[in-house]
Protein backbone atom coordinates (compact mmCIF):
# COMPACT_ATOMS: atom_id res chain seq x y z
CA UNK A 1 0.00 0.00 0.00
CA UNK A 2 1.87 3.23 -1.04
CA UNK A 3 1.20 6.12 0.68
CA UNK A 4 1.30 9.43 -1.08
CA UNK A 5 -0.62 12.42 -2.21
CA UNK A 6 -2.44 10.84 -4.35
CA UNK A 7 -3.64 7.74 -2.38
CA UNK A 8 -4.46 9.96 0.61
CA UNK A 9 -6.95 12.39 -1.47
CA UNK A 10 -8.94 9.28 -2.84
CA UNK A 11 -8.59 8.31 0.66
CA UNK A 12 -10.06 11.28 1.93
CA UNK A 13 -13.06 10.92 -0.58
CA UNK A 14 -13.99 7.49 0.10
CA UNK A 15 -13.82 7.35 3.79
CA UNK A 16 -12.45 5.64 6.04
CA UNK A 17 -14.18 2.49 6.48
CA UNK A 18 -13.92 1.76 2.53
CA UNK A 19 -10.53 2.65 2.88
CA UNK A 20 -10.05 -0.12 5.78
CA UNK A 21 -11.01 -2.41 3.33
CA UNK A 22 -8.75 -1.58 0.64
CA UNK A 23 -5.98 -1.44 3.53
CA UNK A 24 -6.74 -5.05 4.80
CA UNK A 25 -6.75 -6.55 0.79
CA UNK A 26 -3.21 -4.97 0.29
CA UNK A 27 -2.04 -6.09 4.05
CA UNK A 28 -3.20 -9.69 2.96
CA UNK A 29 -1.40 -9.72 -0.23
CA UNK A 30 2.19 -8.87 1.66
CA UNK A 31 1.35 -11.08 5.34
CA UNK A 32 0.48 -14.23 4.97
CA UNK A 33 -0.03 -14.71 8.50
CA UNK A 34 -2.82 -11.99 8.85
CA UNK A 35 -5.74 -12.63 9.75
CA UNK A 36 -8.99 -9.75 9.85
CA UNK A 37 -11.25 -10.27 12.92
CA UNK A 38 -14.98 -8.24 13.10
CA UNK A 39 -18.18 -8.43 15.23
CA UNK A 40 -20.90 -8.65 12.70
CA UNK A 41 -19.81 -5.67 10.91
CA UNK A 42 -17.70 -6.92 7.30
CA UNK A 43 -20.36 -4.56 5.06
CA UNK A 44 -20.57 -1.40 7.42
CA UNK A 45 -16.43 -2.07 7.88
CA UNK A 46 -15.88 -1.93 4.22
CA UNK A 47 -14.51 -5.60 4.53
CA UNK A 48 -16.77 -7.67 1.86
CA UNK A 49 -14.42 -7.94 -0.91
CA UNK A 50 -11.81 -9.13 1.85
CA UNK A 51 -14.37 -11.74 3.97
CA UNK A 52 -14.70 -12.95 -0.02
CA UNK A 53 -11.39 -12.61 -1.86
CA UNK A 54 -9.80 -14.24 1.52
CA UNK A 55 -12.22 -16.65 4.12
CA UNK A 56 -9.18 -18.35 5.36
CA UNK A 57 -7.95 -14.90 7.09
CA UNK A 58 -11.42 -13.48 8.07
CA UNK A 59 -13.31 -14.76 11.57
CA UNK A 60 -16.50 -12.79 12.24
CA UNK A 61 -17.10 -13.31 15.35
CA UNK A 62 -21.00 -12.01 16.02
CA UNK A 63 -22.05 -9.76 18.50
CA UNK A 64 -19.03 -10.57 20.93
CA UNK A 65 -16.80 -7.45 20.85
CA UNK A 66 -15.06 -9.08 24.49
CA UNK A 67 -14.67 -12.21 22.69
CA UNK A 68 -12.74 -10.69 19.86
CA UNK A 69 -9.94 -9.43 21.49
CA UNK A 70 -9.62 -12.83 23.95
CA UNK A 71 -9.27 -14.14 20.01
CA UNK A 72 -7.05 -11.72 18.81
CA UNK A 73 -4.62 -12.24 21.64
CA UNK A 74 -4.30 -16.19 21.28
CA UNK A 75 -4.09 -15.24 17.59
CA UNK A 76 -1.36 -12.98 18.32
CA UNK A 77 0.46 -15.10 20.93
CA UNK A 78 0.54 -17.78 17.80
CA UNK A 79 2.49 -15.49 15.69
CA UNK A 80 -0.36 -14.14 13.50
CA UNK A 81 -0.74 -10.49 12.66
CA UNK A 82 -4.15 -9.58 13.55
CA UNK A 83 -6.72 -6.46 12.65
CA UNK A 84 -9.83 -6.27 14.58
CA UNK A 85 -12.44 -3.91 13.87
CA UNK A 86 -15.80 -3.55 15.33
CA UNK A 87 -18.03 -0.12 16.15
CA UNK A 88 -18.96 0.50 20.05
CA UNK A 89 -22.43 3.23 20.40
Amino acid sequence: MDINEKSIKIWSTIGSRATLGIAALDLAKKIDNLMVLTCDVSTSAGLDRFRKTYPEKYLDLGIAEQNMIGVAAGLASENFNVITTTFAP
